[in-house]
């Protein structure tokens, strides 16, 4: 995002726009996915490096500053910091999914606004309904009929 509107990097036609709205959370999922695969391929590269590994703590340099600093941190945490470490390297299918299934849960309700904005409309001086989310878009116009299948999915 970087501060730029999503018209510079999709434009202002509406079905682009209006098609990333409603399924970004797919973009979400990808990402939940990829940081799962990287994952679990840096878990299993790391066992067969250093079958004794055990915590991402194990793989900071002895002579490092990052050693000294994970242990202070170590140590302003009762000595637990290795062991939360552990609960989430590997990450596990399950809590994977508990992740994005509570994210879905959490972006239920602006992902149902998004899907439903294709039926408010407002009414216009002219006689044209236009979309309240989108002013350029007039009711059951070549667009609109385009976005329709896009909000039912």
């Amino acid at each position: 995002y970087f501060g730029l509107p999503p018209s510079c990097g999709l434009g202002v036609a509406f079905i682009p726009a209006f098609t990333m709205k409603v399924f970004w959370p797919l973009i979400l999922w990808m990402c939940f996915g990829v940081i799962f695969a990287l994952n679990r391929l840096l878990y299993r590269f790391m066992k067969s490096q250093q079958p004794e590994w055990d915590s991402p703590s194990d793989s900071i340099p002895k002579s490092c500053f990052c050693r000294s600093s994970f242990e202070r941190a170590d140590v302003m945490a009762c000595g637990k910091l290795k062991l939360q470490l552990s609960w989430y390297f590997p990450i596990r299918r399950v809590n994977m999914q508990n992740a994005i299934l509570r994210t879905q849960s959490g972006l239920f309700i602006a992902i149902t606004a998004t899907s439903m904005s294709v039926f408010r409309f407002r009414h216009n001086p002219s006689g044209f309904k236009t979309l309240f989310a989108f002013p350029h878009v007039v009711f059951q116009s070549e667009d609109w009929w385009m976005a329709l299948p896009i909000c039912i999915c």
